[in-house]
């Protein structure tokens, strides 16, 4: 199976844009990413010019990682769908976006895959924020798999990309992206879209999503976004009238 990891970069949360740009989280992410993937695309916005030319300097020439520049960054969905559209052109099986800050290891991504068959949309990894309980949850913006680090099925998520119902217009503030389209494509095809979230066993000695920012407007943006977590997709659904439409299997590995 050809996995991309899609990873999203951008500096719209950061006080100080004048800063030095800080990719060394990410150089960690790109290092280890050979063990559990076939490639990464790094999606960024084309007009952070400082960003644009670091990257450049440090990953222009490393043979695994392709650059995607967006020219209009928006909120969440347009870098997401860059990244998809990517994966699609390049005959990618599954895409598996995956936060700068969240930890993979081949033992977890083949995880993931292992319960990525035929009938599933998408599987993600518990984290410590989810709210986990087997073996199936309703679906809303805590029971279900988050990009921090989650597998899609590329000819399935491509059937639709993610909504622009997520990317905050509307009156509603945008986010938690997964929520709509598991909840749409199992309305349309209950058959093959399955959506699951696995626990796995190490987890009791910590989830692997680092979140201890020393950057005041990172530290900020994330707390507001774990905050409404509920309220967002909520709204987004009610929005397409699919309120209460979607499952997510909880699973133990």
């Amino acid at each position: 199976m050809k996995v991309l990891a899609a990873v999203r970069i951008h500096r719209k949360n950061v006080k100080e844009l004048s800063s030095p740009v800080d990719l060394s989280t990410l150089k960690k992410l790109v290092l280890s990413a050979p063990s559990y993937c076939d490639q990464v695309a790094i999606a960024f916005p084309a007009d952070d010019l400082n960003l644009t030319n670091a990257l450049n300097a440090e990953f222009g020439a490393v043979s695994h990682i392709s650059l995607v520049p967006v020219s209009d960054w928006g909120n969440f969905i347009p870098a997401l769908n860059a990244l998809l559209l990517f994966a699609a052109a390049k005959n990618f099986d599954c895409i598996l976006y995956q936060s700068v800050e969240a930890v993979a290891t081949r033992e977890i991504v083949d995880v993931l895959i292992s319960h990525l068959s035929e009938d599933t949309l998408v599987v993600g990894k518990c984290f410590k924020d989810h709210r986990f309980q087997p073996p199936s949850q309703p679906l809303d913006g805590v029971t279900a798999p988050w990009n921090t680090l989650a597998i899609w099925s590329v000819k399935k998520l491509a059937l639709t990309g993610f909504l622009l119902v997520a990317e905050g217009f509307h009156d509603v503030a945008g986010g938690v992206e997964e929520v709509s389209v598991i909840a749409l494509l199992q309305t349309i095809l209950p058959d093959s879209s399955k959506a699951k979230l696995i626990r796995m066993k190490q987890d009791a000695i910590g989830d692997g999503w680092i979140t201890d920012w020393t950057d005041a407007g990172r530290k900020e943006w994330h707390t507001q976004k774990m905050a409404s977590k509920l309220s967002r997709p909520a709204a987004h659904l009610k929005l397409l009238h699919l309120t209460g439409h979607g499952i997510v299997d909880h699973i133990e590995h």
